[in-house]
């Protein structure tokens, strides 16, 4: 289908209007000719907002979701402050976080350097039930460790650290049910004989 040609007068004061349009556009508009075709084609589509209707017109996400970003807002700030507060009053004895983490040092598992990943990979959610004792030599996975000692989770988890910027041979990292783990890597396994 080929292209007509089609002649439109318009006055001068509309004509004006028209092309200070396409120059405050913001590239919506490309040209005269776009604005004009843009036009037709949201006229005879039905696609299309006035202006007027749209100033001063605030778009809100609904009262259910507003309510529930301020009160996720709110929860975040009580969260911060609560952080704040437990930084000040968690500090440890530094012998007894030394303690823990020579005693975590001997029971964490020792993984061999090239079955790290696969070991990580590896989910426990369907092991064998055995004592919390083999769970945390077995798997090191943190929250196992806080629930076999008898410690505050916030001291064992400072052990953990210490034990992993003192050690060259400790690290922990994330496993495949997204729980953190705590293990030795060497590059051979200890001869048990």
């Amino acid at each position: 289908m080929g292209k007509s040609r089609y002649t439109l007068r318009v006055d001068e004061d509309d004509l004006e209007d028209w092309n200070q349009a396409v120059e405050d556009s913001d590239s919506e508009y490309t040209s005269l000719r776009h604005l004009i075709e843009l036009s037709v084609t949201r006229e005879l589509s039905d696609n299309y907002v006035l202006r007027d209707d749209i100033e001063g017109l605030e778009v809100g996400v609904g009262s259910s979701v507003e309510s529930g970003i301020e009160e996720l807002r709110n929860e975040v700030a009580e969260l911060r402050e609560d952080i704040e507060s437990l930084e000040v009053t968690q500090s440890h004895d530094p012998e007894q976080v030394a303690d823990l983490a020579a005693v975590l040092h001997s029971m964490i598992p020792v993984v061999k350097r090239e079955n790290l990943n696969d070991w990580l990979k590896t989910s426990i959610r369907n092991t064998p039930q055995i004592s919390p004792e083999e769970v945390v030599q077995s798997y090191g996975r943190v929250q196992d460790i806080v629930d076999y000692m008898d410690e505050s989770g916030s001291v064992i988890r400072k052990a953990i650290g210490k034990l992993e910027y003192d050690m060259d041979d400790v690290h922990t990292g994330m496993d495949a049910d997204g729980a953190r783990r705590v293990y030795k890597v060497v590059d051979e396994l200890p001869d048990d004989g």
